[in-house]
Protein backbone atom coordinates (compact mmCIF):
# COMPACT_ATOMS: atom_id res chain seq x y z
CA UNK A 1 0.00 0.00 0.00
CA UNK A 2 1.56 3.44 -1.01
CA UNK A 3 1.97 5.91 1.63
CA UNK A 4 0.83 9.42 1.26
CA UNK A 5 3.20 12.43 2.59
CA UNK A 6 1.11 15.11 3.84
CA UNK A 7 3.15 18.31 3.71
CA UNK A 8 3.38 20.36 7.06
CA UNK A 9 0.73 23.27 7.02
CA UNK A 10 2.41 26.23 6.80
CA UNK A 11 1.12 29.57 9.25
CA UNK A 12 1.49 32.59 7.46
CA UNK A 13 2.67 35.47 8.72
CA UNK A 14 0.20 37.27 10.42
CA UNK A 15 2.66 40.58 10.75
CA UNK A 16 3.01 40.54 6.72
CA UNK A 17 -0.44 38.86 5.33
CA UNK A 18 -2.64 41.79 4.42
CA UNK A 19 -5.57 39.20 4.43
CA UNK A 20 -5.29 38.85 8.65
CA UNK A 21 -4.67 42.62 9.33
CA UNK A 22 -8.23 42.61 10.76
CA UNK A 23 -6.65 41.03 13.60
CA UNK A 24 -5.33 44.46 14.80
CA UNK A 25 -8.56 45.53 15.78
CA UNK A 26 -8.80 43.27 18.61
CA UNK A 27 -7.60 44.55 21.72
CA UNK A 28 -7.28 40.89 23.26
CA UNK A 29 -7.38 37.94 21.70
CA UNK A 30 -7.49 34.14 23.44
CA UNK A 31 -6.40 30.67 22.42
CA UNK A 32 -8.73 27.69 22.73
CA UNK A 33 -6.40 24.92 23.95
CA UNK A 34 -8.51 21.66 23.22
CA UNK A 35 -5.87 20.70 20.70
CA UNK A 36 -3.28 20.78 22.81
CA UNK A 37 -5.09 17.71 24.44
CA UNK A 38 -4.05 15.73 21.51
CA UNK A 39 -7.30 13.82 21.42
CA UNK A 40 -10.14 15.65 19.73
CA UNK A 41 -7.76 16.98 16.78
CA UNK A 42 -5.38 14.18 16.19
CA UNK A 43 -1.62 14.24 18.14
CA UNK A 44 0.42 16.83 19.02
CA UNK A 45 3.90 16.10 20.48
CA UNK A 46 4.44 18.02 23.29
CA UNK A 47 7.81 20.26 21.29
CA UNK A 48 5.25 21.02 18.65
CA UNK A 49 2.82 22.08 21.60
CA UNK A 50 5.35 24.26 22.92
CA UNK A 51 6.50 26.04 19.83
CA UNK A 52 2.10 26.64 19.39
CA UNK A 53 2.38 28.68 22.46
CA UNK A 54 5.55 30.56 21.72
CA UNK A 55 3.48 31.29 18.25
CA UNK A 56 0.58 32.44 19.64
CA UNK A 57 2.67 34.79 22.23
CA UNK A 58 4.71 36.72 19.42
CA UNK A 59 1.36 37.25 17.92
CA UNK A 60 0.10 38.87 21.19
CA UNK A 61 -2.12 36.16 22.56
CA UNK A 62 -2.10 36.58 26.56
CA UNK A 63 -5.34 34.86 27.19
CA UNK A 64 -5.59 30.84 27.13
CA UNK A 65 -8.59 28.67 27.90
CA UNK A 66 -7.92 25.25 29.32
CA UNK A 67 -10.09 22.44 30.87
CA UNK A 68 -9.11 19.05 32.80
CA UNK A 69 -11.00 17.43 29.94
CA UNK A 70 -8.60 18.42 26.82
CA UNK A 71 -6.34 15.30 26.24
CA UNK A 72 -7.56 14.14 29.92
CA UNK A 73 -5.70 17.03 31.68
CA UNK A 74 -2.63 16.79 29.13
CA UNK A 75 -3.33 20.80 27.46
CA UNK A 76 -2.71 22.04 30.99
CA UNK A 77 0.36 20.00 31.59
CA UNK A 78 1.99 21.27 28.29
CA UNK A 79 0.71 24.88 29.55
CA UNK A 80 1.98 24.49 32.95
CA UNK A 81 5.45 23.51 31.50
CA UNK A 82 5.62 26.53 28.71
CA UNK A 83 4.39 28.51 31.50
CA UNK A 84 7.06 27.46 33.85
CA UNK A 85 9.48 28.22 31.38
CA UNK A 86 8.56 32.00 30.51
CA UNK A 87 10.23 35.13 32.42
CA UNK A 88 8.93 36.00 35.54
CA UNK A 89 7.54 39.39 33.32
CA UNK A 90 6.59 37.33 30.78
CA UNK A 91 4.51 35.29 33.32
CA UNK A 92 2.68 38.18 34.60
CA UNK A 93 1.07 39.04 31.11
CA UNK A 94 -0.24 35.92 30.98
CA UNK A 95 -4.31 34.93 31.78
CA UNK A 96 -5.80 31.69 31.75
CA UNK A 97 -8.86 30.03 32.16
CA UNK A 98 -9.48 26.41 33.66
CA UNK A 99 -12.70 24.77 33.77
CA UNK A 100 -14.48 21.78 34.94
CA UNK A 101 -17.73 19.83 35.92
CA UNK A 102 -18.01 17.95 32.29
CA UNK A 103 -17.37 14.74 32.70
CA UNK A 104 -15.47 12.13 30.47
CA UNK A 105 -17.57 11.31 27.74
CA UNK A 106 -18.68 10.33 24.24
CA UNK A 107 -21.67 10.90 22.11
CA UNK A 108 -24.24 13.79 22.82
CA UNK A 109 -24.62 12.56 25.86
CA UNK A 110 -22.88 14.82 28.60
CA UNK A 111 -22.69 14.16 31.91
CA UNK A 112 -21.96 16.53 34.00
CA UNK A 113 -20.66 16.37 38.11
CA UNK A 114 -21.01 20.34 40.14
CA UNK A 115 -21.02 19.09 43.23
CA UNK A 116 -18.57 21.17 45.41
CA UNK A 117 -16.89 18.63 46.01
CA UNK A 118 -16.19 17.16 42.43
CA UNK A 119 -14.93 20.90 41.84
CA UNK A 120 -13.06 21.32 44.64
CA UNK A 121 -11.02 18.03 43.81
CA UNK A 122 -10.94 19.15 40.25
CA UNK A 123 -9.57 22.28 40.69
CA UNK A 124 -6.46 20.85 43.14
CA UNK A 125 -5.96 18.64 39.89
CA UNK A 126 -5.92 21.33 37.60
CA UNK A 127 -3.67 23.28 39.62
CA UNK A 128 -1.43 20.40 39.99
CA UNK A 129 -1.21 19.75 36.61
CA UNK A 130 -0.52 23.79 35.60
CA UNK A 131 1.90 24.09 38.56
CA UNK A 132 0.20 27.00 39.86
CA UNK A 133 -1.09 27.37 43.31
CA UNK A 134 -4.70 29.28 42.00
CA UNK A 135 -6.29 29.00 38.43
CA UNK A 136 -7.04 32.90 37.47
CA UNK A 137 -10.28 32.38 36.47
CA UNK A 138 -12.44 29.11 36.63
CA UNK A 139 -15.24 27.97 35.10
CA UNK A 140 -18.15 25.57 35.16
CA UNK A 141 -17.78 23.16 31.98
CA UNK A 142 -21.00 21.62 30.35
Amino acid sequence: MAQIKHKRARIPSLRKNKRVSFLKTFEKMGLGCWGLGGDAYGYITTPDAIKLLDRAYSYGVRFFDLSNLYGAGRAEVIFGEWLAGLSKIKRTTISFVSKAGLLPHSGFEMPTDFSIDSLRIEIQRSCKRLGVEKIPIFLLHS
